[in-house]
């Protein structure tokens, strides 16, 4: 959805993916229900026009929760952001709850002490 330029398919695609009263969360703004992900969505395509978005890998999930890795590009030979975020599956299907989150935010695991 987030590559999907034409705003009829854009918005069919969100009204399958997030629940009626999804929200989505991003250091540059918060947003509630399918009109507000779609014109957020619009509104960072036109800003950062000529990025496409990829998933480089299967979203890792568990209990109510999924965590995704994306990258943000201009095509195969510029340099990939990596960025991610969480998605919290509603009661009904759909997501209810998405949130970007910058890479430096997610916790680094140190290994378990000896003996421990």
């Amino acid at each position: 959805m987030w590559n999907e330029t034409r705003d009829e398919r854009r918005s069919a695609l969100i009204a399958e993916m997030f629940t009626p009263e999804a929200t989505y969360t991003d250091p540059l703004g918060a947003v509630h229900g399918h009109e507000g992900i779609d014109g957020f969505i619009a509104g960072a395509q036109a800003q950062f026009a000529g990025l496409s978005f990829s998933l480089p890998a299967a979203p890792d999930a568990h209990h109510d929760l999924a965590r995704f890795q994306w990258h943000p590009s201009r095509g195969p030979n510029h340099p990939r952001a990596t960025r991610a975020g969480l998605a919290k599956p509603g009661a009904a299907t759909g997501i209810r709850r998405a949130e970007r989150l910058e890479p430096e935010a997610l916790p680094t695991l140190s290994p378990a002490p000896r003996g421990a």
